[in-house]
């Protein structure tokens, strides 16, 4: 049985969500479609409803594809989003 300080930590980990100057949308490091997005986001929810998800999103990219991309996530459960830039 996981000790609560590795239950907190597993708790605690931020998955990054990175939004490309064109749009692209990559989980981690590889690139994903939005469907494949709210598939893998929806799955991690069932394991960690508290996940925090980062959003890292370049300065070039339209404040619609922005808000689009947040929906999308909104949508899969989550409710710990912090939005960030991201220098590339």
């Amino acid at each position: 049985m996981p000790s609560d300080a590795a239950k907190r930590d597993a708790k605690q980990q931020v998955m990054y969500i990175y939004v490309s100057d064109n749009g692209e949308v990559f989980l981690g490091n590889k690139s994903m479609g939005m469907r494949d997005l709210s598939t893998r986001l929806v799955d991690e929810f069932e394991k960690n409803v508290d996940q925090h998800i980062m959003v890292l999103v370049s300065e070039k990219v339209s404040v619609q594809t922005m808000v689009t991309v947040l929906d999308k996530i909104y949508l899969t459960g989550a409710r710990n989003i912090s939005v960030a830039d991201w220098k590339m």
